[in-house]
C-alpha cells in the first residue's frame, strides 16, 4: 500500500472530470455526450450452420495462472471477470458468450456468466459465472456452476427483489435447460429445476406493476431443443421457474432472438426466420393472464437492412444475434420498443441495424446503420439495452481500426431521443486479435451482455488482451472515485480506490469558497495498487480543510519501457539473452534489430541466441508497438569474446583441487584431500584412483553397496577433505562451486554425492552436489535420471531451505560436463551447465534465503556422505575442483568452462 507524506508545492497537472471535493468522503460521476448518425440500407447473405454439440470429453485445465488484465482510459476500465481463487489470469483456458445482471436496488451487486472452456484443447463447456460487490471493481469466480456438467449458452437476469438466475442448456442430447437461482448476488446459486428450453434460448422477467409481476418468459430455435418441436418455442413461468407451462409457438418460427418486457407486462419476441430472410417482431398482450394461454395478436416484420449471419470473422458462430429490448421509463419515450441486429449488406461485411416503433410494435422505421459507414468491414456482435430514463446504449465489436480486419475492438453509441440521433462512434476498448485462443470451437460466442444505468452503461464482453479468450467488465464511466479521511494525531490520512497505472492528484485548501490553488498543495502520484494512501501533515491555525483527487493520466496507454536491455558479454559458442519489460494498453507487439536490422521470428519479450558466433557480435534493441504507438528500447552491445589463452583469474578462490595425481590444494591454503576406502568392518586411508582427466588427470571414486534392497556388499573409495575452515558458510556467505564431472554412460543410479557435508545426501542438513536420483537407486526407485541435483539446508533442523533437480538426461552421456553452482544467500542460486544457465525445478524447500546456518561440523567429501556409508552403489570421475566465497559471474563460470574446453586450461585466482 502506498503511504506517502503528502508534500506540497507540486507540478499542477491538468484536471479531468474525475475530481471530489470532500470532508470526509465523496462520489463523483461523469456525464455522457451525444451527438447525431447518419442511416443506411444494406441487403445480406444467407448464415452458416450453428455447432452447439461438442463431442470431446471433460479435460482439466492447467492450473497455471498469470497476471489479470486490467485496462484503463478516459471513457472506463475494464475488468477481467474470470480471473481464479487468487485474482489472476487463468492459463491455458477459453470464455466467451457472457450475459450480465444488476441487482436494481444496489447496482455495485453484478453477476456475469459464461461459457467456459477450462483448457483450449477440448470443446467441452461448463458455466463460469463470477459476481462482484463492489461495481466490478474486482470479481470473485468460485468455480463453474456444478462442475463437470455440460453447459451453454448462459443468460442471466434479475427480479424486482434482487434475486439473480441463470438459464442455460444442460444436455448435449436433448438441449434441455434447467434453472439456476441466486439470493445472494451471484455468490452462491441453486438449482430451480428443468426449464425445457433449447439451443439460443433467452428469457425475461416482468419487474412492471402489471399482473403478470415476477412471470419468467422464455423462447428457444426450433432446431436442437428439448423437442425439436417447431410448436414448442415459447414458455411461461409464473413462480419463479419451478413449473413451466406448455410451450407454444412463434409465428413464422422466428428463431436466434431475444425476448423483452412492455411497460404493462406485454411480451415482446423479435427473431428471423432463417428462409425467407425477414425478421420478426411477435407481441403477446394476454401473457400477464396467468389463468389463459398465452397468444401474439401482433406479427410483424422488421426490416433491419439485411439478413442475420454467421462465421467470417467469428468461423463457428453468429455475427449478431436479433435484439428486442424496450423502452419502460417515464417520459415522452416510455412504450417504444427497439430492434438491433448485426447484419450483412451491400457494403459492409457486417453493420450494427437499428430499428424503432412508437406504437408497440405496430409499424417501424426505415434501418438505421449505427456505426460509421466503411466498406468491407466487420460490425459485429452488435447489443443494445435501454436505460430506466430512456437513454439507448449500443455496443458492438469493430474492425474498422486495421485494413485486414484481423483485430477487432469494442465501440460504443447511444441515443437520448428514442434513437433519432446517435453519439459519434466510440472505441471503448483496446484492439484484440479474435483468432487468439479459440477453443476447439472457433468463435468468440454469439452475444455479449449490455446493462444501462441512468447515470453508466455496463458491459460484459469477451476478448483476447492477454492472447486468450477472456471475459471483460467495463463500466462508462468508471465508479466514481470514493475517498475516505480518518485523523491519525495530528495527520489526515485519505485513502481512495485506483487503477493501477494510473495517476491520480490530491489537492487540497481550507475554504469551500476559495478557488483551488493553481500548481500548489497537491501531491501526484502513479498507482501501483488498487488502494492509494497519503497522509497530510495538518499545519496549525486552520480549523477545516477541502479536498479534491483528480485522476490525470490513464495508464498504461502507449507502450513504456520498463526495464532495457542489458550488454552482454560471453564467450563464443556459449549464449547471450537480452530481455526487456514493457507496459501499454495490450496487446504488445515486439520486433527485435540487430545494427538497426529486424531479426526474423525475435518477436517475443526477450531475445535468446545459442550457440552464439563472432558475427552475432553487434547492438541489440527491441521495439514495442500496440494501438497507440511505439517506443524503442536503448542498445545493448553484444561482445563475443574468443576462448581464454591463458588460465582465467578469479578472485575468492579458497580450494582448488586438480587431481593431477595428487589430492593437493593448489590455492597454497592447506586444504588437501585425504583418500579412504572403507568397508562394513573396516575404514583405512588409502591411495587415491587416478584416471585421464578433462585437464590431465582426474579423480576416480566408486561406491559398492549391491542391488536393491541394498545391502550385500559394503565398499566405498572416496576423498574426505575433514572440516575445513574455508568451508564453513554460516548464515551469510556467498560462495560457488566448480567441478568438471563424468558419469558412466545412461547412468541412472543413486544419488551418490559428488561433494557434500550433509549426512546421507540432497535434500538433508548443509551443502549437498549430487547426481539426480534415478530409477535404479540402491534403497529404492527413484525418478529423475542422469542429471544433476544441488540442496542447500539448515543445519540444525534439515527443515528450511531449497533442493532442485537439473533436467534428466543432461550429463549421463558417458562425456565431460562442467557444472558451476553459485549460491547467493539473498537472491538464490545459478547454476552453470558447460557454460549456459541451466534449467532446474524445485524438488524441495522454498528459498536459499531460508536455509540460515548450514555449518554441519561434518567433514566435507567427494564422492561419499561424511560417514562414509551412504547406502547408494555409484561412480565418477571428477577433475578442476574449485570454491570460492563469492558469487562467480556468468563470465566468470563461462571462462572457466571455455579455458576448459577449448585449450585445456584450468583457473586460478587470489583468495
Amino acid at each position: 500500500m502506498q503511504t506517502p507524506t503528502f508534500t506540497r508545492n507540486r507540478l499542477r497537472f491538468p484536471e479531468v472530470s474525475k475530481k471530489c471535493i470532500l470532508t470526509l468522503s465523496v462520489l463523483c460521476g461523469l456525464l455522457l455526450a451525444f451527438s447525431a448518425l447518419e442511416s443506411g440500407v444494406l441487403a445480406a447473405p444467407p448464415p452458416g450452420p450453428l455447432e452447439d454439440t461438442p463431442t470431446d470429453p471433460p479435460m482439466a485445465g492447467s492450473g497455471q495462472t498469470s497476471t489479470r488484465t486490467v485496462i484503463s482510459a478516459p471513457f472506463g476500465t475494464s475488468f477481467q471477470v474470470n480471473v481464479g481463487a487468487n485474482g489472476q489470469n487463468i492459463v491455458g483456458d477459453a470464455a466467451n458468450e457472457p450475459s450480465i445482471c444488476m441487482d436494481p436496488n444496489n447496482p455495485n451487486r453484478i453477476a456475469i456468466g459464461w461459457r467456459q472452456f477450462d483448457t483450449t484443447n477440448s470443446n467441452f463447456r461448463q458455466a463460469g459465472v463470477a459476481y462482484t460487490t463492489n461495481g466490478g471493481l474486482s470479481w470473485t469466480y468460485p468455480g463453474n456452476l456444478e462442475a463437470g456438467t455440460f453447459r451453454s449458452d448462459p443468460v442471466l437476469v434479475s427480479d424486482v427483489n434482487g434475486v439473480f438466475y441463470y438459464l442455460g442448456i444442460t444436455n448435449t442430447g436433448s438441449f434441455n435447460c434447467d434453472l439456476m437461482r441466486s439470493t445472494n448476488g451471484g455468490a452462491t446459486w441453486q438449482r430451480v429445476g428443468d426449464a425445457q428450453g433449447g439451443d439460443k434460448e433467452w428469457m425475461a422477467i416482468d419487474t412492471t406493476s402489471s399482473p403478470g409481476r415476477g412471470n419468467i418468459y422464455q423462447c428457444w430455435q426450433t432446431a436442437n431443443s428439448f423437442t425439436n418441436n417447431p410448436n414448442f418455442m415459447f414458455t411461461r413461468s409464473t413462480n419463479g421457474g419451478v413449473n413451466w407451462m406448455t410451450p407454444i409457438g412463434i409465428p413464422h418460427a422466428a428463431i436466434f432472438g431475444t425476448v423483452d418486457i412492455g411497460p404493462n407486462g406485454e411480451v415482446y419476441l423479435l427473431g428471423w426466420d432463417g428462409n425467407a430472410g425477414q425478421f420478426w417482431l411477435n407481441r403477446s398482450s394476454n401473457v400477464t393472464n396467468r389463468n389463459v394461454t398465452p397468444s401474439f395478436d401482433l406479427t410483424v416484420a422488421v426490416n433491419l437492412g439485411g439478413a442475420l449471419a454467421s462465421g467470417g470473422i467469428n468461423p463457428a458462430g453468429l455475427l449478431g444475434q436479433a435484439w428486442v429490448v424496450v423502452d419502460r421509463s417515464t417520459n415522452s419515450t416510455r412504450g417504444n420498443v427497439y430492434a438491433l441486429c448485426s447484419t450483412t449488406g451491400s457494403s459492409n461485411t457486417c453493420d450494427v441495424m437499428f430499428a424503432r416503433s412508437t406504437n408497440r410494435g405496430t409499424t417501424w422505421s426505415a434501418p438505421v446503420r449505427i456505426n460509421d459507414a466503411g466498406p468491407n468491414l466487420y460490425h459485429w456482435l452488435g447489443a443494445i439495452a435501454v436505460a430506466p430514463n430512456g437513454r439507448i446504449d449500443v455496443c458492438w465489436y469493430d474492425t474498422r481500426s486495421n485494413p485486414n480486419n484481423q483485430y477487432s475492438e469494442l465501440y460504443y453509441s447511444s441515443s437520448t431521443d428514442g434513437g433519432l440521433t446517435w453519439t459519434a462512434n466510440r472505441a471503448v476498448s483496446a484492439p484484440f486479435d479474435p483468432s487468439l485462443g479459440y477453443p476447439q470451437q472457433n468463435k468468440m460466442g454469439d452475444y455479449m451482455g449490455v446493462v444501462a444505468l441512468n447515470n453508466a452503461t455496463c458491459v460484459a464482453y469477451a476478448a483476447t488482451f492477454n492472447r486468450e479468450e477472456d471475459i471483460y467488465f467495463l463500466r462508462m464511466p468508471d465508479l466514481p472515485i470514493q475517498v475516505t479521511i480518518a485523523r491519525a494525531g495530528t495527520n489526515a490520512v485519505l485513502s481512495w480506490d485506483a487503477v493501477v497505472g494510473n495517476t491520480y492528484c490530491l489537492q487540497y485548501k481550507s475554504s469551500v469558497s476559495a478557488p483551488w490553488p493553481v500548481g500548489t498543495n497537491q501531491i501526484c502520484l502513479v498507482a501501483t495498487n488498487s488502494q492509494m494512501t497519503i497522509t497530510d501533515a495538518l499545519l496549525g491555525g486552520s480549523s477545516q480543510r477541502f479536498y479534491r483527487v483528480a485522476l490525470t493520466a490513464y495508464g498504461p496507454g502507449a507502450p513504456v519501457i520498463l526495464s532495457q536491455p542489458a550488454p552482454m558479454t560471453n564467450y563464443v559458442s556459449l549464449a547471450a539473452n537480452f530481455s526487456a519489460t514493457a507496459s501499454g494498453t495490450p496487446p504488445l507487439a515486439y520486433q527485435w534489430s540487430k545494427n538497426g536490422t529486424n531479426i526474423p521470428g525475435a518477436t517475443l519479450a526477450s531475445l535468446s541466441l545459442r550457440p552464439i558466433a563472432q558475427s552475432d557480435a553487434g547492438s541489440y534493441m527491441v521495439q514495442v508497438t500496440n494501438i497507440y504507438g511505439f517506443t524503442n528500447s536503448t542498445s545493448a552491445v553484444l561482445t563475443v569474446l574468443s576462448p581464454p589463452t591463458n588460465p582465467p583469474s578469479i578472485s575468492g578462490l579458497i580450494l582448488h583441487l586438480p587431481f593431477d595425481n595428487n589430492l593437493t590444494d593448489a590455492t597454497g591454503r592447506g586444504n588437501n584431500g585425504t583418500a579412504i576406502q572403507m568397508t562394513a568392518t573396516s575404514s583405512n586411508v588409502a591411495s587415491p584412483t587416478f584416471v585421464s582427466g578433462m585437464l590431465g588427470s582426474a579423480l576416480h571414486y566408486v561406491t559398492d553397496f549391491g542391488n536393491a534392497p541394498c545391502c550385500s556388499t559394503n565398499f566405498s573409495s572416496f576423498v574426505t577433505l575433514g572440516v575445513r575452515p574455508d568451508l564453513q558458510f554460516g548464515s551469510t556467505t556467498n560462495f560457488s562451486v566448480a567441478y568438471w564431472i563424468r558419469l558412466p554412460a545412461n547412468y541412472a543410479r543413486g544419488d551418490l554425492p559428488f561433494f557434500t557435508d550433509a549426512i546421507n545426501s540432497t535434500f538433508n542438513g548443509g551443502y549437498c552436489f549430487a547426481p539426480t536420483y534415478g530409477s535404479q537407486a540402491t534403497g529404492g526407485a527413484g525418478s529423475i535420471n542422469g542429471g544433476w541435483a544441488f540442496s542447500l539446508f539448515d543445519a540444525a533442523t534439515a527443515s528450511n531451505g531449497l533442493g532442485v533437480y537439473g533436467d534428466a538426461g543432461s550429463i549421463n552421456d558417458g562425456n565431460w560436463h562442467h557444472l558451476v553452482h553459485t549460491i547467493d544467500r539473498t537472491n538464490g542460486l545459478v547454476t552453470y551447465l558447460d557454460g549456459v544457465v541451466a534449467h532446474f525445478v524445485v524438488g524441495g524447500g522454498s528459498s536459499i534465503a531460508s536455509a540460515g546456518n548450514i555449518d554441519t561440523g561434518h567433514p566435507a567429501n567427494i564422492g561419499q556422505d561424511p560417514t562414509g556409508q551412504y547406502p547408494e552403489s555409484g561412480s565418477a570421475d571428477m577433475d578442476d575442483l574449485g570454491v570460492w566465497h563469492k558469487t562467480l559471474t556468468a563470465l566468470e563460470a563461462g571462462s572457466i568452462y571455455m579455458a576448459g574446453v577449448s585449450n585445456h586450461l584450468s583457473f586460478s585466482g587470489p583468495p
